[in-house]
């Protein structure tokens, strides 16, 4: 690692052609202007591999968000960003607060492809949308599918989660 810090806090993610408009998401890299540890890393990159196999067995939806090892939201037909806000609108509510007491830490977004996932058709896709719902939710971590995820205005997309403390992973 160098003096440079850890390798996800690194602009690893591909630059892409063009206008930075619509580019996939990186090679195992990440992009995030905070420190918080190669430990929860590790823990989001467990989770995504995991969801992603269940979820390729059963055909889901692409978005999960997790806190901790609890599943709070699976997208269904609503898309990613209502999934989001539905996730941070049901961690607000005591009642699923009292629920998951058992977990711990900040939500956590996982935007996934199917091991499979013929990427023709209904490839996972982030944009600055996707930040905002993150942050009016309180989501700290975005998790993408690396090179299989369409990051459009990539750019705008990474600043707003700069500002907002919000890391970005691709695994």
């Amino acid at each position: 690692m160098g003096g440079r810090g850890p390798a996800w806090q690194n602009d690893s993610l591909p630059e892409g052609r063009g206008s930075g408009k619509g580019d996939h998401g990186g090679t195992g890299q990440a992009r995030a202007d905070f420190q918080s540890g190669s430990a929860r890393r590790s823990h989001v990159e467990d989770v995504a591999e995991t969801a992603a196999r269940e979820l390729a067995q059963l055909d889901l939806g692409q978005t999960i968000v997790v806190r901790g090892k609890a599943c709070v939201a699976i997208e269904a037909m609503e898309g990613t960003d209502a999934t989001i806000r539905r996730a941070g609108e049901l961690m607000r509510g005591k009642e699923v607060r009292k629920k998951i007491k058992l977990t711990s830490g900040p939500l956590t977004v996982l935007k996934l492809s199917k091991p499979d996932q013929d990427m023709r058709f209904d490839v996972p896709v982030v944009g600055v949308p996707t930040i905002q719902a993150m942050v009016e939710a309180g989501a700290t971590c975005l998790c993408l599918s690396a090179g299989k995820t369409l990051m459009f205005d990539r750019h705008e997309m990474i600043g707003l989660a700069d500002e907002n403390r919000i890391a970005i992973v691709a695994a």
